[in-house]
């Protein structure tokens, strides 16, 4: 496959004409997933803000691109602790707890990487 614009320009002075496909995935950054990946390449995907990639590299394999998802970031709690664990998934309910390891009557949820009460 060839990459079009500028891309293939560039790269065609390096005598790369060979290129994966880049899918289209939910979630991605406006710009999109990865900027054109020529074969035995990699590119570091990007997503939309709240969303994280699966796969920190995506490598361009006998014409394959790596698959590669964004899904919702989970939240890590700073200052206070979840009853649920450390890290919470976005969706998810975080149930405060005090030092003594004793739950409060109050919880947040994780949405997107954020706290919301």
């Amino acid at each position: 496959l060839e990459a079009g614009g500028e891309w293939a320009g560039a790269w065609a002075a390096l005598g790369v004409t060979e290129f994966c496909d880049v899918p289209t995935v939910e979630n991605a950054a406006p710009e999109g997933l990865c900027d054109p990946v020529p074969y035995g390449a990699g590119c570091q995907p990007r997503c939309a803000a709240g969303f994280v990639p699966s796969a920190s590299v995506a490598t361009c394999t006998r014409g394959v691109l790596t698959p590669v998802s964004c899904k919702a970031k989970p939240c890590v709690p700073l200052g206070f602790s979840c009853l649920e664990g450390p890290v919470v998934q976005s969706g998810r309910q975080c149930t405060l707890q005090c030092a003594e390891g004793r739950a409060v009557a109050a919880a947040v949820a994780c949405d997107h990487g954020g706290w919301v009460p």
